[in-house]
This record gives structure tokens, sequence and C-alpha cells, in this order.
């Protein structure tokens, strides 16, 4: 018999008697057997492997990570290594749920991931995402895994998962697809939140090129994820399926994006000296923005300096957003006995009469000051049988002025408002 035969039957027949102990329960035996075998055949995937299998059946997670190294040390192209490997990223990037038969396998397997030494981690996750098989999903999920665990990271896959995603999405019909949500779900706020993202720094992308962040990059940033929650928040009161970050959980994290965006560029400390927060009625947060801008609709278009013209824009056009959605939230519900759903052939109804607004003119710069009683228009509300409630009111004035306000401004009309388009956009989404 060839030595090779025979040392591989030896190989068996030692691993054999380390499972049939492992069978009758005898974990002390099964150890001593498999400790014999990994020092008689310390070159064998096979005998390594089991010594590996042995301290997870034993949920010796720390014991089982040594192993796991040793394997991927020595044996890093075998087949049965990778599965394993394999096994492990799938389990890291699957939620936890109560409902999934295989929810404890998974959690060892996240804590078992957890055990192994970070230059480890980063190899098997690299190589997880350079599998072309699993498609731009999965691959920019595998780098989100990457950036959290390790942060300076973030402006190479980062800065690759936002164009992916964004190439992705584009093509895509409907609004809330998959890798639109992970692009303004995941990646952006990931983006915003890292203090490796910075303005006017060269940044070398994986591809090796180098880009320079600027304001107007993370302005497009925060357009998109504006278009995805003003899209979720409408399809849910059209009737559509409802999505976590729908209504005012949407508005709330739209403004804590904002907020990420203004402190990089530069407009932090602008908006918080003003009476802006989402908790706040919503008379008061355009009262803030008034203030913050210097806007007077009596005098001539104002011209604000750029970071704080740029800041007003955005609360302008998310505010009227909200509260757009907000009115028609009120006007929805009454009118079907209460269900923000509504009944196929039928429409909310509300008559506006008598809307006469006479906005200044931009290139009037003879145009005199207008009366201070003529500041608002004049509505007259028709409701039916209905009364009006007044805070449905103050809403629809509230959208009126950010309206009124975001034409007022020079650069706002010669540029800015291009952006309303963008976010805009998502209502074609819609009727698809």
């Amino acid at each position: 018999m060839p030595l090779s035969v025979a040392r591989e039957l030896d190989c068996e027949w030692v691993v054999g008697r380390c499972k049939s102990y492992l069978e009758r329960g005898d974990k002390h035996g099964a150890k001593a057997w498999i400790l014999t075998a990994r020092s008689l055949f310390p070159g064998d995937f096979s005998v390594q492997y089991e010594a590996f299998c042995l301290h997870m059946s034993c949920e010796e997670l720390k014991e089982a990570a040594m192993a796991l190294t040793d394997l991927f040390n020595v044996f890093p192209r075998e087949a049965q290594l990778q599965s394993c490997l394999t096994g492990l990223v799938e389990a890291l990037l699957t939620p936890p749920t109560t409902d999934d038969p295989q929810e404890k396998v998974t959690a060892q397997k996240k804590l078992l991931f957890n055990q192994l030494p970070a230059n480890v981690q980063k190899s098997v996750l690299l190589h997880a995402a350079a599998d072309e098989n699993g498609g731009v999903l999965r691959q920019c999920k595998v780098w989100l895994v990457i950036i959290k665990l390790f942060p300076d990271m973030v402006k190479t896959l980062g800065l690759d998962a936002y164009d992916l995603l964004s190439k992705e999405q584009s093509t895509a019909v409907m609004a809330d697809n998959q890798s639109r949500e992970l692009l303004v779900c995941e990646v952006i706020p990931l983006l915003l939140a890292s203090p490796e993202i910075r303005l006017e720094l060269p940044v070398v992308r994986s591809s090796g090129q180098s880009t320079t962040l600027k304001t107007s990059h993370l302005c497009q940033w925060l357009e998109s994820v504006a278009s995805f929650y003003t899209t979720v928040t409408s399809q849910a009161l059209l009737g559509g399926r409802g999505h976590k970050c729908a209504g005012k959980v949407g508005w709330d994290q739209l403004h804590q994006l904002l907020m990420r965006t203004a402190e990089k560029c530069g407009w932090r400390e602008v908006i918080l000296s003003n009476q802006i927060g989402p908790h706040l009625p919503s008379r008061v947060r355009w009262l803030g923005v008034e203030k913050l801008s210097g806007y007077n609709p009596h005098v001539k278009p104002f011209e604000a300096p750029r970071p704080v013209a740029i800041a007003c824009f955005y609360i302008a056009v998310f505010l009227f957003f909200e509260m757009a959605w907000d009115y028609c939230r009120e006007m929805l519900a009454p009118a079907f006995g209460g269900s923000s759903v509504p009944v196929a052939g039928r429409a909310p109804w509300l008559v506006v009469e008598e809307y006469q607004h006479h906005p200044t003119s931009l290139d009037d710069k003879t145009s005199k000051r207008r009366k201070a009683d003529d500041s608002r228009p004049s509505l007259n509300f028709n409701t039916g049988s209905r009364s009006v409630d007044q805070k449905m009111v103050e809403r629809f004035m509230v959208a009126t002025d950010c309206w009124d306000f975001l034409q007022s401004n020079v650069t706002y009309q010669q540029g800015w408002l291009l952006s309303i388009h963008v976010i805009m956009g998502c209502t074609e989404c819609i009727t698809h």
C-alpha cells in the first residue's frame, strides 16, 4: 500500500474516532482524539477543519475562531473553507428576526466572526465583496459591513457604493427599489456621519482616481434622500405600500441629515441660531426661516450670504413638502371616514377661493414696498359643511409662504430651483 494512502487512512481513522466520541456526548474524549490528530497531521486540511467543527459544536467560539484563523492562513483556497467563510458573511448581511428558524445558527456565526482577528475579518469581507456573482446590491452591503468595522475605508468604499447604487437605482422604475433604499437609508447617512468625509480634500478611490468633494456633492446627496422620503411618504398617503421611513419619521430623519450636511458645509451654526426643528409648530419654523434669511416680502428680493442662502433653500423646500403632505393627510382622513387611503373614483376636495397674490417682480427695481395688510394672499376656504381646522389652514399658509420665498431670490430662480424638480421627480415614479 502506498505511504500516502496509508497516511490518509490513518487520518480518516483518527477523525472517525473523534466523531464517534462526540456522537456519544463525550466531548472530552473527542477533544483528546482531535488534539492527537492535529499533532500527527498538521498539514491535513480535513483534520484541522474537523477541529474547528468540534469547537463549534461545543460552542467554544474563541477556540473555533483560533482554529478558523489557522485554516485561513494555511489553507486559504480550500473550497470547504471558502463555503464556511461565505456563510459567515451571509450571516452578517442577515438582519435579526424572530421568524427565522435558523436565527440561533445565524447569531452564532456572527459571534464567531467577531472573534476573528481584524486582518482576517477585512480579508474575508474584501474577498466576498469582490465576488461579482452576488450583484451590486450584495457587494454594497458587504462594503457597508467593512466600513462599519473599519471606518477609515469609508473614503473609498463609501463613495464607490454611492456611485454603484446611484447608477443602479436610476435605471429602476419603482421609486422604492432596494438599491435606492440602501443608498438613501444606509450609504448616504453613513457618508454624512463620517468624520473621514470632508470637503476640499482629495480622496483616492479604489480605481486609483482622485475625487475632491465639494458642497455640490453633498447637496446632491441631500436631494436624493429628500426625493426618497417624499416618494415613500406620498405612496403611503395614496394607498401604496407603507415604509418604515414614511411620514413623520421620514421628515425627522431628513432634518437630521440636513443638520449633518450643514455641519460639513459650514451652515450648522447658522441653522442652529434659529428655531427650525421638526418638533416645533409649523408657523414657528417658518418664522425661523424668515429670521435666518432676512427675507422680507414687502421690500425687495433678499440677497443673503451664500451659506445662509443655501441652508434656507433646503429648509424651505423640506418644510414646503412636509406641510403639503401634512395638509393632504388631514384632508384625506376626514373625507373617507378616518381612513388615509383614497377610495377608487373619489378624491379629497377643498375649494380655495379668491387666491390673490402679487409677488414683487425681480426685475422691477423701482417697485414700492407693499402695505403690511397685503403681505399674505387673500384666502377663503370652502369645505362645504365641514368646519375648517385652524392647523390645516396654517399648514396651507406655511406651504404658500415657503413657495413664495423660493421664488423671491435671484439665485434660487436661476439654478437652485432645479433641485426641486429632482425631489419632485419622485411623483413620476409614483404614477407608474
